[in-house]
């Protein structure tokens, strides 16, 4: 019977490489909490855990041309660093565009404030995303929820970028049918 508990930092690297979960469930059972300590002093459990899954997926993805140059507790370190500045960044710009939008629209237009309910328009929202397919909804999300160029959204889900752009035309097409002219205020500005 393998031990993989037995097996050195190179080793679980190259058994991952192949494809082996067994090697990679090992790598993260050794090292998420180490993740998850550095990225909940700044962001708190429940990011924490975000950027925990996000780390991992990306690392699984990219096994085929991972190269474990040193020790996998510098590898997260660094991965750590860069997902926990990524995160403030997005959630920085997220919500000063957010503020900006809220601000330029209740000024401009007071009259369309009394038809318009901004919550109420988050909730449409949802719920239209909700009934995408499934594939689709995941691109869409990942595109104007977390910020992610096509070309990230093809590598994290291990699909053709034309896949990608297929998913998100087919979920804008169906967005902008629902909203109509609102289409752009909300997929540049809202949060679904």
């Amino acid at each position: 019977m393998v031990r993989y508990g037995d097996f050195s930092d190179n080793e679980l690297a190259v058994l991952m490489k192949t494809g082996d979960h067994h090697a990679f469930t090992e790598i993260y059972r050794r090292y998420w909490k180490q993740i998850f300590i550095v990225a909940a002093r700044r962001l708190g459990d429940e990011d924490a855990v975000e950027v925990i899954q996000i780390i991992f997926l990306n690392l699984w993805n990219k096994r085929q041309q991972f190269n474990l140059v040193r020790p996998f507790r510098h590898y997260f370190a660094v991965a750590a660093k860069y997902e926990i500045i990524g995160f403030f960044r997005k959630a920085e710009i997220v919500s000063s565009y957010k503020q900006h939008l809220k601000s330029t629209f209740i000024e401009n237009s007071e009259d369309t404030l009394h038809l318009l309910d901004y919550n109420e328009l988050e909730n449409k929202l949802a719920i239209v995303v909700n009934d995408l397919p499934e594939k689709c909804r995941l691109v869409f999300k990942l595109k104007y929820e977390e910020g992610l160029s096509q070309k990230q959204i093809a590598n994290q889900l291990s699909i053709s970028e034309k896949a990608v752009e297929g998913h998100l035309s087919r979920a804008r097409k169906v967005v902008k049918k629902h909203f109509g002219v609102l289409y752009f205020l909300i997929v540049t500005g809202f949060q679904i």
